[in-house]
């Protein structure tokens, strides 16, 4: 039985960090009777009448009067520690995206989640001379829910509730069989989902209230594999194989209440989603030259068929963004590896992979994001066009190299010092993801994910050495990742490629200055020499600062050099 929880806010730790004793400038949000909300919910869901339940549920979590003092014009001038104004609040900068700390208030959402698992499986494994036999079958209960409100002072917010319990099955069976040089593999699975849900009828009218249940969903799988020598060094092997991945479960329940459907500008789930099919093909070579040294070529050919994605649906009285199985995914390639296998104390292992993964969508949002809600054509009206051809999705790293080198010395080894001594270094390069480069309009420059940020190297290291103390073995480690502090760009801003800057320029004359103490948008973090008086060169500077801070964003890099000791005590 696993139960897993998450409610409340996010953590604003990292955030109140920023601030030191500044703590009132940013604080989690909460709910003024939040500590009632969890036994409103627990009461209202007893009531067995949908209608009633759900607006009991409605006024819990709407708060008009919920403390969130961002909506306040005075904190969106000076309350920050650069003492710069927030966007709204300074004319002359409209239309720049200002760093998101220089405006406070509270964390606007508010969300509890809750899902509880039941499962319970049996497995059957028999093993003969040539034969081996599996099967097993496993049977998992839910019971999910969660009541979520992100504009909760509005008297139209944007909030959902559900409560479902779905079930699922899957059941395998698995055979292999050994001949003289002949090694086969074989198996299907099936897999039930019963998503315990209605859909509407009629999807194009919100004000319908025709339900039908959602359907059934069941899939079978094959899988084959099998390998054969074609000399006494070498064999091919072959593996084929289909796979289903059942939808997130909020992408299924996701607003199916229909007040909250008419709210407008809303994702909704679709509780007949299929499950996301996907059909690998693998073929491969080995050889090994002598018994210590061999090679490896592997090409592999994935197709990824009904991934989640969003689309437009139009309906009465409005429309509305549906996540629906539409998106289509391949991933290509082949991979090259020499191994040395362990002997004379050293080992190694080198590989080189060239893959290609390009599809329609990146994640199940883009469509969403970067279509449906994007901000339409100045001249025709129209928003961007979905993709007619398959692109580069974000993860196609397109060259992975690896270079495994390790050292064993074991206890009778000829140097006393060394027995019982381990090192091995780890070098890899990988070249950089691509991404969509735009101008200062946001405006895409070429085609989608057409441009790619750099690749970078990295050497991780890490060296043991056991000592025996009578029964007990102490091994000291040392370990360092990132040797040699190389600067890894994970991220970068599509405007300017790069990591630490998105390329917007300022100049000292578009800020006003002349601010005196006497002013409400007066802030000594802005007076630099600290005159009672700020000029516009002074407010440049402070907003340049506020501006690099938030632009040199930690997770846009790779972590730094790190280095760690350790103490191992085994019996």
């Amino acid at each position: 039985l696993q139960h897993n929880y998450q409610t409340g806010p996010r953590d604003g730790t990292k955030e109140a960090e920023l601030w030191g004793e500044r703590k009132d400038f940013w604080e989690d949000y909460y709910f003024i009777a939040e500590d009632e909300i969890y036994n409103t919910i627990a009461e209202a869901e007893k009531i067995d009448d949908p209608d009633e339940r759900i607006a009991m549920i409605k006024g819990a979590l709407i708060d008009t009067l919920v403390n969130y003092p961002w909506i306040h014009p005075d904190y969106g001038i000076v309350h920050n520690p650069y003492g710069v104004m927030a966007t709204f609040t300074y004319p002359s900068l409209r239309g720049y995206a200002n760093p998101a700390f220089m405006t406070s208030g509270y964390y606007r959402l508010w969300w509890h989640m809750y899902s509880e698992k039941r499962e319970a499986s049996v497995d059957l494994h028999t093993m003969g001379k040539v034969h081996e036999f599996k099967t097993g079958l496993k049977v998992r209960y839910y019971h999910l829910g969660s009541w979520y409100n992100s504009l909760p002072w509005s008297s139209t917010p944007f909030w959902d509730y559900y409560n479902y319990k779905p079930v699922d099955l899957a059941a395998y069976i698995q055979g292999r069989l050994d001949f003289e040089g002949l090694f086969l593999r074989g198996g299907m699975r099936f897999d039930y989902f019963n998503p315990k849900a209605q859909k509407r009828k009629h999807p194009e009218n919100l004000l319908s209230e025709e339900w039908v249940d959602a359907k059934v969903k069941y899939k079978f799988s094959p899988r084959l594999a099998f390998s054969f020598p074609i000399t006494e060094r070498s064999k091919i092997r072959f593996n084929y194989g289909q796979f289903f991945q059942t939808p997130p479960m909020r992408m299924i329940y996701l607003c199916q209440i229909s007040e909250v459907a008419l709210r407008g500008n809303q994702i909704i789930g679709d509780p007949d989603l299929s499950a996301k099919k996907t059909t690998i093909y693998e073929v491969g070579y080995e050889n090994a030259f002598t018994e210590d040294f061999g090679l490896n070529l592997t090409a592999f050919f994935k197709d990824v068929y009904d991934m989640e994605g969003t689309r437009e649906v139009f309906a009465l009285p409005v429309s509305y963004t549906i996540i629906t199985n539409v998106e289509y995914g391949n991933i290509r390639g082949f991979e090259v590896a020499l191994i040395k296998r362990l002997s004379n104390y050293w080992r190694s292992r080198i590989s080189y992979a060239l893959q290609f993964a390009r599809g329609t969508a990146s994640d199940a949002w883009e469509g969403y994001y970067n279509y449906v809600n994007a901000a339409p054509d100045p001249i025709t009206g129209q928003h961007p066009p979905f993709p007619k051809i398959d692109y580069p999705l974000d993860f196609d790293q397109r060259h992975t190299f690896h270079f495994d080198f390790g050292l064993v010395f074991d206890e009778k080894f000829p140097l006393v010092a060394l027995r019982d001594f381990n090192a091995n270094w780890i070098a890899s390069f990988q070249s950089g993801m691509p991404y969509t480069k735009i101008d200062m309009r946001g405006n895409p420059l070429g085609d989608k994910n057409s441009s790619y940020k750099p690749g970078f190297w990295n050497v991780d290291m890490r060296v043991s050495k056991s000592i025996k103390f009578g029964l007990p073995r102490l091994t000291l480690i040392f370990q360092v990742y990132n040797l040699f502090n190389t600067e890894q760009w994970l991220d970068v801003y599509p405007s300017s490629g790069e990591p630490d800057w998105d390329g917007k320029e300022f100049t000292p004359g578009m800020f006003i200055g002349k601010l005196t103490v006497f002013d409400r948008d007066y802030h000594p973090s802005a007076d630099a020499d600290h005159d009672g008086y700020i000029t516009n060169v002074e407010y440049f500077e402070a907003y340049m600062r506020a501006r690099k801070d938030i632009l040199d964003d930690p997770a846009n890099y790779g972590p730094p050099r790190i280095i760690r000791f350790g103490v191992e005590l085994s019996f």
